[in-house]
C-alpha cells in the first residue's frame, strides 16, 4: 500500500519577531560599521626643540663680555645669609653702592637635551558609506636633562669687624636677577653646589572624518580631512644650589654661631592644552604593493595654560626688631597662573605603506609638528629682587606667563591589519 506523506505546515512570521529575537535597526547599523576596518600601531621616536642656547637668569649688562665657557666680572651678590650685621667669610655682602672684585661662571641652557625619546600611537579606522573615520592617541615618554657642577670658590679676604668686604673672588656659579626690575649687575651667588632639571612630556589623540576620493579607481587621491585634535604639553624647571656661610651669625656674647649652609630652590612649571578643530587634507599615490602620501593638517583653537613658580630661600625675611643674635627667616612663596589663549598646530606627515599581503601592511612615516603658542618654564620667570628701606635685598621673582614657538619631529615604524 503506498504510504502516506505527513502533513506539511507553514507559518509566515511577522517582520518583527519580538524583543530580543532579531536585531534592531542600531544593531545592523553597529554590525555594517564595524564589520571593515584597520588598526595601525607605531613605534615613534621625538626630538624636540630645546630652549635656547643661553645663561640661566635674567638679562645682564655685564654678560656680552663673557663667552659661552668665559666669566663676569665685577660681580655684586645677592647674599641669602648675610647681613651687615653677619660678615661672611668668601662672599661678599649685599650692602649697596660698595664696589668689589671678582669673577663667576654662569649656568647654561646648553645642557638640556630632548632627543630620540621613545613614544607609541595606536590608529583605529572606521568605514562609512563617504568616507572613514580615524582615531588617533599619542604618548612621548618624559625627559628629563640634569645639570650639576661642582663651584670651586675661591675666598675673598674680609675684615669681620666692617660692614663691607674688599678683595677678590672667583669659581662661583652664579645666576643674574634684576633690582626693582632694572636691568644691573646683581647675581644669586652659589659656592658649594648648583644643579637643575629639565623634564618634557607631551601626549594628545585626534578624531578625523576623512573623505573618499570622488574617482575610487584613480591611483592618485585627494581627500579632505575634518576633525578635532588635542595635544597637552608640560614642562617643568627646577634649580637647586647651596650656599654656604662659613662664619655663622654674632651671638649677643661677641662669639660666633654654628656655620650656615643655606639651600636655594626655584621651581618653575607650564601646562598647555591645546584643543580645537581641525582642517587637513590627504594626497596618496598608490599600486598594489606600495602607497606614498602626505598629510598636512592645521589645528586652529584655544591653549588653555596653567603656570606655577615656587621659590625659596632666595632672601630673608629680614625684621628689624630682631636682635643681633637672631637667625632671620627665609622666604618661600609660591605663585600660579592659569588662563585660556589663542592656540594653534601645524602638522605634517609623510609616510609610506608597503602592503605585505591584502590584510597587512608595514608602515613608515615623518611627522613634523610646529606650535607657535606655547608657554615654557624656563621663560616665565622674572628674575627680580628688590631693595628694603635699609638697602636689604628682598625676594621679588615674578611668574609671568610669555609665548614663545617649538617645533617637534618625529620618526615612526609600525604595521596596519586590515579586517
Amino acid at each position: 500500500m503506498p504510504l502516506e506523506r505527513p502533513r506539511e505546515v507553514y507559518e509566515e512570521l511577522a517582520d518583527d519577531p519580538g524583543f530580543l529575537f532579531a536585531d534592531t535597526p542600531l544593531e545592523k547599523s553597529l554590525k555594517n560599521t564595524f564589520r571593515h576596518g584597520f588598526f595601525r600601531a607605531e613605534y615613534l621616536n621625538f626630538n624636540v626643540e630645546a630652549p635656547p642656547n643661553g645663561y640661566v637668569g635674567a638679562p645682564s649688562s655685564l654678560y656680552s663680555t663673557a663667552g659661552i665657557n668665559g666669566q663676569i666680572s665685577n660681580l655684586n651678590a645677592v647674599d641669602p645669609v648675610g647681613n651687615a650685621r653677619r660678615p661672611i667669610t668668601g662672599l661678599r655682602q649685599p650692602i649697596t653702592g660698595v664696589t668689589t672684585t671678582g669673577s663667576g661662571t654662569p649656568a647654561f641652557y646648553d645642557e638640556i637635551e630632548i632627543k630620540s625619546l621613545n613614544g607609541v600611537r595606536g590608529t583605529y579606522g572606521i568605514p562609512l558609506a563617504t568616507g572613514v573615520v580615524e582615531l588617533s592617541a599619542f604618548t612621548m615618554e618624559p625627559n628629563s636633562s640634569t645639570y650639576k657642577t661642582q663651584p670651586n670658590p675661591q675666598p675673598a679676604s674680609l675684615d669681620d669687624t666692617a660692614t663691607t668686604s674688599t678683595g677678590s673672588f672667583t669659581g662661583f656659579i652664579l645666576t643674574p636677577v634684576r633690582t626693582g626690575n632694572s636691568v644691573g649687575g646683581e647675581y644669586l651667588l652659589y659656592d658649594r653646589s648648583y644643579s637643575y632639571d629639565y623634564r618634557t612630556t607631551m601626549y594628545g589623540g585626534d578624531v578625523n572624518f576623512v573623505a573618499d576620493e570622488g574617482n575610487p579607481n584613480t591611483p592618485f587621491k585627494v581627500q579632505p580631512i575634518f576633525g578635532f585634535r588635542y595635544v597637552n604639553f608640560r614642562e617643568s624647571f627646577n634649580q637647586s644650589g647651596s650656599y654656604f656661610a662659613q662664619r655663622g651669625p654674632e651671638l649677643a656674647d661677641g662669639t660666633t654661631g654654628p656655620d650656615i649652609t643655606t639651600t636655594r630652590r626655584i621651581y618653575s612649571e607650564a601646562d598647555n592644552y591645546q584643543y580645537g578643530p581641525q582642517l587637513g587634507m590627504r594626497a596618496e599615490v598608490s599600486s598594489k604593493r606600495l602607497a606614498l602620501g602626505v598629510e598636512p593638517k592645521a589645528m586652529i583653537g584655544l591653549n588653555s595654560y596653567k603656570t606655577h613658580l615656587t621659590t625659596s630661600n632666595l632672601t630673608p625675611l629680614l625684621d628689624r626688631a630682631l636682635s643681633v643674635d637672631s637667625v632671620y627667616p627665609f622666604s618661600q612663596r609660591l605663585q600660579d597662573q592659569k588662563s585660556t589663549e589663542f592656540g594653534a598646530i601645524l602638522d605634517l606627515k609623510a609616510y609610506a605603506r608597503l602592503n605585505v599581503t591584502e590584510l597587512f601592511s608595514v608602515y613608515f612615516s615623518y611627522n613634523a609638528m610646529f606650535m607657535p603658542t606655547i608657554t615654557r618654564p624656563y621663560d616665565n620667570v622674572n628674575y627680580n629682587v628688590r631693595l628694603d628701606q635699609t638697602g636689604q635685598q628682598q625676594d621679588a621673582f615674578g611668574l609671568k606667563a610669555e609665548f614663545t614657538q617649538i617645533f617637534i619631529q618625529a620618526i615612526s615604524v609600525g604595521g596596519e591589519l586590515r579586517y
